[in-house]
C-alpha cells in the first residue's frame, strides 16, 4: 500500500506571537491560508493535513478588515517570516489590545488602529504606514519617523514633546497632547487639531492650515495669524 503518512521533510514551524499568548502555527507546506487575529485568547483548531482553512473571530475590537468588507486571507510562508505575511494585509484593527508591546512587524500594513495599546512604546517601524492611530498610547514618546504617514491620530499622547518631524502628515490629530509646546513646524498640515493642548501659546506660523481647531488652548493670547481657527 502505499505510504499515506507526513513527509519526514517538513518546513519548519512559523509562530506569530500578537498579545496575551495569541499565537499563529505554521503547518509547512501544506499549510492552508487561516485569518489573523489578534488578541489574547485566540484559539486556531485544525493543523492537519486534511484541515480546512479556519476563520478566527477576534473579540472587543480587536480585527482587520478590507475596504469593502471582503475578508483577505495572508499566506505565511515559513521561510518568509512575519513581515512577508503582514505585508499583504491593508487594514489592521489592534485597538485596546492591552498585551501589544512590540509592533516592529507592522510596518507594511496601510491603515493600522492601535488606539488605547498603553504598553506600545517604540513606533519607530511605522513610518510607511499610510493611515495610524495611536491615540491614547500614553507611553510613546518619540514620533520622529512617523513624519510621511499621511493620516495620524495622536490624540492624549501627552507624553510627546517634540512634534517637529510631522511637518509633512496631511491630517494631524494632538488633541490633548500637553506637552507638545512648539508647533512651528506643522504650517504644511492640511487638517490640525490641537483641541486642549494648554501648553501652546505662539501659533503665528499656521497661518497655512487649512483646518484648525485651537479649542481649549488657553495659553494662546494672539489669534491675529490664524483668523480662520475654531477657538470655541
Amino acid at each position: 500500500m502505499p505510504n499515506l503518512g507526513r513527509s519526514p521533510h517538513r518546513a519548519p514551524s512559523l509562530r506569530l506571537q500578537w498579545s496575551g499568548g495569541c499565537e499563529r502555527p505554521g503547518t509547512g507546506d501544506e499549510a492552508s491560508p487561516r485569518q489573523l487575529h489578534p488578541t489574547r485568547g485566540c484559539e486556531r483548531p485544525g493543523t492537519g493535513e486534511d484541515a480546512q482553512p479556519q476563520r478566527l473571530h477576534p473579540p472587543r475590537g480587536c480585527e482587520r478588515s478590507r475596504p469593502g468588507g471582503a475578508a483577505h486571507s495572508p499566506r505565511l510562508r515559513p521561510s518568509g517570516g512575519r513581515e512577508r505575511a503582514l505585508g499583504q494585509v491593508e487594514e489592521l484593527k489592534l485597538n485596546k489590545c492591552s498585551g501589544i508591546v512590540d509592533v516592529s512587524a507592522l510596518g507594511q500594513v496601510q491603515e493600522l488602529d492601535l488606539g488605547s495599546c498603553p504598553r506600545v512604546v517604540d513606533v519607530s517601524a511605522l513610518g510607511q504606514v499610510r493611515k495610524l492611530n495611536l491615540s491614547h498610547c500614553d507611553q510613546v514618546v518619540d514620533v520622529s519617523t512617523l513624519g510621511r504617514v499621511e493620516i495620524l491620530n495622536l490624540s492624549h499622547c501627552y507624553r510627546i514633546v517634540d512634534v517637529s518631524a510631522l511637518g509633512g502628515v496631511r491630517k494631524l490629530n494632538l488633541v490633548g497632547c500637553t506637552g507638545v509646546v512648539d508647533v512651528a513646524a506643522l504650517g504644511q498640515v492640511k487638517k490640525l487639531t490641537l483641541v486642549c493642548c494648554s501648553e501652546i501659546k505662539d501659533v503665528s506660523a499656521l497661518g497655512s492650515v487649512q483646518e484648525l481647531d485651537l479649542r481649549g488652548c488657553g495659553g494662546i493670547t494672539d489669534y491675529s495669524a490664524v483668523p480662520h481657527a475654531k477657538r470655541k
